[in-house]
């Protein structure tokens, strides 16, 4: 591979995320998105190689974009690009290796723009709408592990309630115990920039008296092609939820890799 910064950008495979968010949605922001992409894109490939000079030969590609006004800057654009890195695997599967989030301060006037680590506001692309799919009843999870008829009739009877504590429970995990990532550096665990915001119920055990085991799964940005079952999850949580008067409560147990 040639030794030119660009040869190391490629364009974003078909099952990439590319949306782009624009805060407030309004014409003149997508307007001026659309007329600096391709200066934005320029800026971005060489800004990266400068910010990373050890760069290796595996290829980058463009994922999702946000754009908003600077408040405090009249006229200029913050721009956050998340970039994303593929590897090479031995099943012949495409996969992001990956994400690195780039904020730029951009002016659409000169077309140029200058990296801020930190944002005003907070970063749009890192910021989550957590909720629960696909096992929003009982019969939907996947596995209830020695559940009596009597385990499920109880579940079944407070189970708005304790979705509403998980939904609660799930919101707490991801506050408190996930960062924003896309460190040029540091690769944390868990990362938002890397999650979709759904969570699905994997399984439900009992460990006591009116006390069940929830094991959530939090799912994962577009990773690889072509995709697998078990491809969705990024981040497993366990949380155990305690049921006591009709009230139940929740308690954050351990965080693990699928």
């Amino acid at each position: 591979m040639s030794s030119d910064p660009a040869s190391v950008w490629c364009p974003a495979p078909a099952w990439a995320n590319q949306t782009r968010i624009f805060e407030p949605e309004e014409a003149r922001l997508q307007h001026l998105a659309d007329t600096s992409a391709d200066a934005i894109h320029a800026h971005l490939r060489g800004l990266f190689t400068d910010v990373r000079p050890n760069i290796d030969s595996m290829p980058y590609f463009v994922g999702r974009q946000a754009f908003s006004w600077a408040s405090r800057q009249p006229e200029m654009i913050w721009v956050e690009t998340e970039v994303c890195q593929l590897m090479p695997r031995t099943d012949t599967r495409q996969a992001v290796d990956r994400r690195v989030l780039i904020t730029l301060l951009w002016d659409p006037t000169t077309q140029q723009g200058r990296l801020e680590p930190d944002l005003e506001p907070e970063s749009l692309l890192t910021q989550l709408h957590v909720q629960l799919v696909d096992s929003r009843t009982l019969v939907d999870v996947p596995v209830l592990h020695e559940l009596s008829a009597e385990d499920q009739s109880l579940l079944n009877r407070d189970w708005i309630e304790i979705l509403g504590c998980l939904q609660t429970g799930a919101d707490e995990m991801i506050e408190d115990q996930s960062e924003a990532g896309g460190d040029l550096v540091d690769v944390g665990f868990p990362e938002r920039l890397q999650m979709t915001g759904a969570y699905t119920i994997h399984r439900i055990a009992r460990l006591g008296d009116m006390e069940f085991l929830f094991k959530l799964g939090f799912q994962q940005q577009p990773w690889v092609s072509p995709a697998e079952p078990g491809d969705r999850d990024y981040v497993m949580q366990d949380v155990l939820l305690r049921g006591q008067e009709d009230r139940w409560s929740f308690e954050l147990w351990t965080t693990s890799v699928p």
